[in-house]
């Protein structure tokens, strides 16, 4: 289902609790233009119905190459922003203003808050950091020196990094801090081989067992889902659980799926591309 488009295509989404959709998409090539939508659901299938409502936008001065919720209670948009530039910006909608909250030596590619800690964990080309989001200060920062990241997702309580070598490795939170180090406790291969172009990971509920989407270059996807052990795959032949699917194609054109969130209210999750 296509919910809306923008003149330039979609760069980053992320979706929140039951009927809010905020989107970044750019409008000029120097500046990011940030909306939050206000979408409405089928209240008997809990889809949405292609009604979506602007409820509050900014333009950013640096590039935005991701964005999330600065929490999952929030009653008014409170956006972080992972930009071009290495910094991690806040922007308040309900005051239109914008802090940072962070400073990466290179472009920060992922960002997401850690509701239990109050952290923000970010993602760059070089390093993966925690900030304190009261202090604005860095809880740890690892730099890497072996692997090339690409895309990282989190799901409560696990951290998950995809790397260029189409793997994507996994450990808990709690280990990155007891080691002051990232380890990874399971490393997985991927049936997508084609360029990466976005990663979202979901959490495990009593419906439903923690894993993570992939988006490629083709305008395919592939989920992949764990068992109470996350350093256990379930069953790979089982297509209910582990599967790839076309998102976005049309005809003979393939398109590259730039954007993957998650929505916990239903479990499910949105794609965005540049048409």
């Amino acid at each position: 289902m296509t919910l809306f488009h923008l003149s330039n295509g979609v760069l980053a989404t992320t979706l929140e609790m039951e009927h809010s959709l905020s989107l970044a998409g750019t409008e000029r090539f120097s500046l990011i233009q940030i909306k939050v939508y206000n979408c409405s659901y089928s209240s008997n299938s809990g889809k949405i119905d292609g009604i979506c409502n602007t409820i509050a936008q900014t333009q950013m001065p640096d590039p935005v190459i991701n964005i999330t919720w600065a929490s999952t209670v929030a009653t008014t948009p409170n956006l972080l922003c992972a930009c071009a530039d290495g910094s991690i910006k806040l922007w308040d909608a309900s005051k239109n203003n914008t802090t940072i909250i962070g400073k990466h030596t290179r472009a920060v590619i992922r960002v997401d808050f850690l509701e239990e800690q109050k952290l923000v964990v970010a993602l760059s080309l070089n390093s993966l950091a925690f900030w304190d989001s009261r202090s604005n200060q860095p809880a740890m920062q690892l730099p890497f020196t072996d692997i090339h990241p690409a895309y990282m997702a989190y799901f409560h309580p696990f951290i998950a990094v995809l790397a260029n070598e189409h793997k994507v490795g996994i450990t808990c939170i709690s280990h990155i801090f007891q080691a002051n180090n990232l380890m990874f406790e399971a490393v997985i291969d991927n049936k997508l081989k084609k360029a990466y172009t976005s990663f979202e990971g979901f959490p495990g509920t009593l419906d439903h067992v923690q894993g993570y989407i992939i988006g490629n270059v083709e305008g395919r996807c592939e989920v992949k889902q764990f068992s109470t052990s996350y350093d256990q795959l379930r069953d790979e032949k089982n297509e209910k659980v582990n599967f790839t699917f076309k998102a976005h194609n049309e005809g003979n054109d393939n398109f590259a799926v730039n954007t993957l969130s998650y929505n916990p209210a239903y479990g499910t999750f949105i794609t965005g591309v540049i048409n």
